[in-house]
């Protein structure tokens, strides 16, 4: 998949939120808003990004934070993934790459990251984890939607399983 700043965004996002997905070879973090200041395009150049991941009721939550970009959160299912054998056999350093578009589709910004061996293991171990669990699409909603209003992204960080900062 190329990701490049000014282009339209492969994949089409109909609405502003997060979306994330898990492709050839990385993690794709997207947030989408109608539009992007500049402060916050620098902030998020500049400022220190965070990705933590925590495992709760069979269900994986990466978390991002960027500069004062409020921390994100992704859900992810592997047994929804297209590329989940390749996922589950990587035994290397995980691939990340936050992604801002716009209200066109438009990539406004791009920051690559890579997850040190450690941590990378932490989340396959989790992601195998969740494969193996029997999977019913409604009951992952409602535990997903149950973690959701629990818990604001940022009170979710304190239940990490990996905290990884990347330093610009």
């Amino acid at each position: 998949m190329k990701i490049e700043k000014g282009m339209k965004f492969e994949a089409e996002i109909d609405s502003l939120g997060t979306v994330m997905d898990y492709v050839e070879d990385r993690f794709i973090f997207v947030i989408k808003d109608q539009f992007w200041n500049d402060v916050e395009l620098e902030m998020a150049a500049h400022m220190p990004m965070e990705i933590d991941f925590a495992y709760r009721y069979d269900i994986a939550i990466f978390l991002l934070s960027v500069g004062d970009i409020d921390t994100s959160d992704f859900y992810f299912n592997i047994q929804e993934n297209d590329w989940a054998k390749q996922l589950l056999a990587v035994d290397d350093c995980l691939q990340c790459t936050l992604v801002l578009l716009d209200e066109k589709n438009t990539i406004c910004f791009k920051r690559d990251a890579t997850l040190s061996k450690e941590d990378s293991a932490r989340i396959i171990d989790c992601l195998k984890k969740q494969y193996e669990v029997p999977f019913h699409e409604g009951e992952f909603d409602v535990n997903m939607e149950g973690l959701m209003s629990a818990l604001e992204p940022f009170e979710m960080q304190e239940y990490a399983l990996v905290k990884a900062i990347f330093e610009r």
